[in-house]
Parts: C-alpha cells; structure tokens; sequence
C-alpha cells in the first residue's frame, strides 16, 4: 500500500499483530479482496495463524478477535463505501448555458434592424422597368 506498490504483501504480518489502523485494515482487506495475488497471500497468512493457535482453520485468531472487537465498528466504516454524492457541476453548466442561449435570443431580437417600406427600391433608377 505505498505509493508505488499497489500490492499489501509487506502489511499483512502488520494485519495479523493488529497493528495497523482502522483505516489502513480496511484499505488491506478491501485489496486483499480484490486482487488475486495479495488475497492468496493474505488466505496462507490467515489460515496459517489459525492453525497455528486453535488448530482449526476456521476459528478466529485471538488478534482478530480483538481487533474486531476494538476496531469493527471503526473498520467497518472506514470499508464501507463513500457514499455517492451528487454532481452540482452538470446542472450548473446546463442552468449556466440556457441562461446563454436565453441572453442570445433576447440580443438578437432587440439588435435586429427594423425594415423601412422602401428599402426594397432599385438604386439609381426612377422604379419603372426599363426598355430595351
């Protein structure tokens, strides 16, 4: 969980003492979930420390008995995913391009030139049709 190792290899002894926060926990095993290789590891290390104080694979150990008990709530929450806010921005620039499209219509509107009765003449003639 550095910067430039995505990988939770080195922090799960860490995990296993209970050293780690909360918050770090729960980045781990949400990791360890997701990715094949760390979550192999982190299935050795598990069922190994089990083995190794109940002798049953499935007990829990001690330490991860503790730690939920001291930091479950904690960690629970710190897993649980960020709750979807809602974008403000795309109603802004939605609201923020009408108000434009408004201000256009109403520009065009007020500046357009008024027409005048003989603005259709001919120039430079009297208005009779030539002759040929």
């Amino acid at each position: 969980m550095s910067w430039f190792d995505p990988h939770v290899d080195g922090l799960l002894a860490r995990w296993a003492e209970g050293t780690l926060s909360p918050r770090q926990s729960a980045r781990l095993l949400r990791h360890a979930h997701a990715c094949e290789r760390c979550g192999a590891s982190y299935e050795r290390l598990v069922r190994a420390s089990r083995l190794l104080e109940h002798g049953d694979p499935h007990a829990p150990t001690g330490t991860e008995l503790a730690a939920l008990a001291d930091t479950g709530l904690a960690a629970a929450l710190a897993a649980a995913e960020p709750e979807a806010s809602r974008l403000r921005w795309p109603s802004l620039s939605l609201a923020g391009g009408m108000l434009a499209a408004v201000s256009l219509a109403v520009l065009v509107v007020l500046v357009q030139p008024k027409e005048e009765a003989d603005s259709w003449q001919a120039r430079g003639g009297s208005g009779r049709p030539a002759r040929a």
